[in-house]
């Protein structure tokens, strides 16, 4: 789910975590507006920075038949991803 930094400083128990996120606010009106994905949060319980996703290979299709015959049934192709996070630096 996508938060902003104004709703993720609600749920932030450190003080010091708080006022960087205001920081960050206050600085920027880019990074204030800006959707962050919460899928990983190693200060909240998190036990590694790997990030899980379903990945769409191959779309689903949609094409027209003609009069009395079988629909052609076409699924999409997933697959499952995963990725470690790193921290720039």
């Amino acid at each position: 789910m996508a938060i902003t930094l104004a709703q993720a400083k609600v749920t932030m128990v450190d003080k010091v975590d708080q006022m960087v996120t205001d920081e960050f606010r206050r600085s920027s009106q880019l990074l204030d507006m800006m959707m962050f994905d919460d899928a990983v949060a190693p200060a909240t319980g998190g036990s590694t920075l790997t990030y899980s996703y379903t990945r769409l290979k191959t779309p689903s299709t949609a094409s027209g038949r003609a009069l009395n015959t079988e629909y052609i049934a076409n699924q999409a192709v997933r697959e499952k991803a995963s990725t470690d996070l790193k921290i720039f630096g």
